[in-house]
């Protein structure tokens, strides 16, 4: 796709000049094997994706213009004048990625200045926009762009199903989009400015919202709890929503709203952090989680620490019973997990993924396997103030392979204790005996403290060989902040 000569004349008019314009060789100097060249005036591109075919990712995207890593430099678009696209690239766009069309204009034009970028920025949004009928996802970063004014809007935004906002960005974007947009099923708010009238009106416009996530970068005390009107705009969509994710370290709009969706959920995504939620918040959150019921429930994920876990096992109990996955944040108590687990065994005949944290009890395992019997992946984690001796750990795995569900494939233990090589032998060779389902099996550097990553390897190799092990991953240490993310279980299994 060429950008016109109108728009080559106005962006020389005011002075842009990007770098390497004609010249290839020096391409060499930056990457030799990953940098993509592209013409000038080409506004997408396969490997960069501004544009992109798949699925979009759930994460807003940062403007790090710092970062000069290896992945930034697989991703980076340099502009050439020597090569000319096949086909107009953009007129199969789906997704509109501000955030990487800032990343790639920051590296290509020469003077570094804002307003310069933001014409660059301006010309490439309104190219893409005039050549796509078939645009379904809008990443918008924390700059302005009138995109509902741009040519076209009106058809390459008709059919917009999925929005990343940030609420920095000006109120009156929002009223031009929500005159073209109010078929939007996916919203990602960022930030916390809640006296943005045109974000509200924008929401209250939506007729078929589903799908909410709050998203911060950091953790915020200031702002916790405190978005009140944008939480009351939600509300109106209360009855469409069906999954929520409230942010991962605490919520941002007055907990009490949190019954005005409960009748309605599937999916429901929260996290505190202990160490920074005001302590009136946090009792007004525990409050509201303990007395809720989320009766059609299919997804539970709780990020960072969760809270106590007689409040879980609750909002479990509360449920239909179709719930299909799992996953509970960071724990550092073994108080009441007896009680989470006997809670799951009892409510969630269909749960298919569990990632959680068990006590010295390795027996209340049992009870889950008994009623958990559609269970296809399995993360166990320990208490962090419980240190296990090898002795529970090989008791662990006879338990498993003795009482788990035959449908169990993905298996992971994350904590700090070792797995002797018998005990993992052991394990699979009694896996084989009972003729289960290929093994994905995940295991951590601190299992096997000092023994160095290749450890297991003869044990690995030879149980690959025989078709019990279908993958293996070994991991270098505990990430604990990727165990509670959002994406760790979709990610994994």
């Amino acid at each position: 796709m060429l950008m016109t000569k109108e728009q080559k004349d106005f962006l020389k008019l005011n002075g842009i000049e990007f770098l390497l314009e004609n010249s290839t060789t020096s391409l060499k100097k930056i990457n030799k094997k990953s940098v993509n060249i592209v013409n000038s005036n080409v506004l997408s591109n396969e490997n960069y994706k501004i544009g992109r075919y798949y699925k979009t990712t759930s994460e807003p995207l940062r403007n790090d213009r710092s970062n000069n890593n290896n992945n930034n430099n697989n991703n980076l678009l340099l502009l050439s004048s020597q090569t000319k696209p096949l086909f107009n690239y953009a007129s199969f766009c789906k997704t509109i990625d501000s955030g990487k069309i800032n990343f790639m204009v920051y590296h290509n034009i020469k003077d570094k200045v804002d307003y310069h970028e933001y014409l660059v920025e301006q010309e490439i949004l309104k190219l893409l926009i005039n050549n796509t009928s078939k645009l379904k996802c809008l990443i918008m970063c924390y700059k302005s762009h009138p995109i509902a004014l741009y040519p076209n809007s009106h058809i390459s935004l008709s059919q917009l199903n999925e929005l990343h906002c940030n609420t920095s960005i000006e109120s009156t974007v929002f009223y031009g989009l929500s005159q073209l947009c109010r078929n939007i099923e996916k919203l990602i708010i960022e930030g916390y400015n809640d006296g943005n009238d045109g974000l509200i009106t924008f929401i209250k416009q939506q007729i078929n919202l589903k799908k909410v996530k709050f998203y911060e970068e950091d953790d915020e005390p200031y702002a916790q709890g405190k978005c009140s009107r944008i939480g009351y705009a939600l509300t109106t969509k209360a009855s469409s929503i069906k999954e929520l994710d409230i942010g991962k370290t605490a919520i941002t709009f007055p907990p009490s709203l949190l019954e005005n969706f409960q009748d309605n959920l599937t999916i429901f995504k929260f996290g505190i952090n202990y160490g920074t939620i005001e302590a009136t918040l946090a009792d007004e959150l525990e409050y509201v989680l303990r007395n809720i019921s989320i009766p059609n429930l299919q997804q539970l994920i709780i990020y960072n620490t969760c809270p106590p876990f007689d409040i879980i096992a609750k909002i479990i109990e509360k449920s239909k019973g179709d719930i299909r996955k799992i996953s509970i944040g960071a724990y550092d108590s073994d108080k009441d997990d007896d009680i989470l687990i006997s809670s799951i065994a009892k409510n969630c005949p269909k749960l298919e993924y569990l990632m959680i944290w068990i006590g010295e009890n390795l027996n209340e395992l049992i009870e889950l396997f008994k009623g958990c019997k559609q269970l296809r992946g399995l993360v166990l984690q320990f208490i962090w103030t419980i240190i296990l001796k090898r002795k529970n750990v090989d008791e662990l795995l006879e338990l498993i392979c003795d009482n788990a569900s035959k449908q169990l494939r993905k298996f992971k233990m994350i904590s700090d204790w070792e797995i002797s090589r018998d005990a993992l032998e052991r394990f699979l060779d009694n896996w084989k005996k009972q003729k289960r389902n290929s093994l994905d099996l995940c295991i951590t550097k601190s299992l096997i403290p000092n023994k160095g990553k290749n450890y297991y390897d003869d044990i690995i190799s030879k149980h690959k060989g025989t078709g019990v092990i279908r993958n293996f991953e070994y991991e270098e240490y505990i990430d604990f902040d990727a165990c509670i993310d959002e994406n760790f279980l979709e990610d994994w299994w």
